[in-house]
């Protein structure tokens, strides 16, 4: 018994120990870029810590970010290079004196938030919003018993009403209450933008994943959009299309109470505020 306890010791040591340090870089700066994602054969194995620095077992991976050419590498420093220049440079964003605040969606389930699914809103003005700005969009986690929330990690991204991402960021959070404020003025045209929020995962891979709920609306009156970016499928699905795939199925179909056996929409409840 002794003897399978050391071989098995051995085992998971040799694992750990075969394990290396990956940074991610900008090429032409240097800089470190954070929370890139990292593919082996089309499927997420990791994603880069705030220090660009993920731990893998040596051997080719692919890493994507957005605003960056993908880049296929073994390397321990892996430099990306900027693949467009579509994003404005970062401003501060002061409070406005007076905001008006419109909410998207009514709560009916406290869901488990699926990593690596995009959950894409479209955002018509009425009348007295076009052309406002956005000053914040909010949404609202919600408490899970006997779990202490711990870090995690959003993507939050604007499209036009052409479906072209004209702004992302990404967010870290350890509170209920999660907030975004553009660090760039982004205002509402006439024919409306989308915005979307997806699930990256924790800033400490040891924490629970599911420690918290997302609130969401299961009969969203808009159309909401999926993109299933855990198969790195870059098309926008509907309810419709996406209700009976693998995963997506198995938690929001039948995670709800009974009394939910037939939605319109799944999306995450969520407030802009507007000045």
């Amino acid at each position: 018994m002794k003897t399978i306890l050391f071989l098995f010791t051995s085992l998971i040591s040799t694992i750990c120990l075969s394990q290396s340090k990956h940074t991610t870089i900008d090429a032409e700066t240097h800089k470190i870029i954070p929370y890139v994602s990292v593919f082996k054969n089309d499927t997420l194995v990791g994603i880069t810590d705030k220090k660009g620095e993920v731990f893998l077992i040596e051997n080719n991976y692919t890493y994507k970010k957005d605003g960056y050419t993908q880049n296929i590498s073994n390397d321990k420093e892996i430099k990306l290079e900027k693949g467009f220049e579509d994003y404005l440079d970062e401003m501060i964003i002061e409070k406005p004196r007076k905001t008006t605040t419109r909410k998207f969606g009514k709560v009916e389930a406290h869901q488990v938030f699926m990593k690596d699914l995009e959950f894409i809103n479209f955002i018509e003005p009425k009348k007295d919003e076009i052309n406002k700005l956005i000053y914040k969009i909010s949404y609202q986690l919600g408490k899970r018993e006997s779990f202490k929330l711990s870090e995690s990690i959003f993507r939050f991204s604007i499209y036009n009403a052409q479906k072209e991402k004209i702004y992302y960021e990404f967010i870290e959070s350890d509170s209920y209450d999660l907030s975004i404020i553009p660090n760039q003025t982004i205002n509402i045209p006439k024919n409306g933008v989308y915005i979307s929020l997806e699930y990256l995962g924790k800033t400490n891979s040891e924490n629970n994943p599911n420690d918290f709920f997302i609130l969401t609306d299961l009969f969203y009156k808009t159309s909401t959009f999926y993109k299933r970016n855990y198969l790195y499928k870059n098309n926008w699905e509907t309810y419709e299309e996406i209700e009976n795939n693998e995963r997506f199925s198995t938690l929001y179909k039948n995670y709800p109470e009974p009394k939910f056996t037939k939605f319109k929409n799944i999306t995450p409840v969520f407030t802009i505020e507007f000045y």
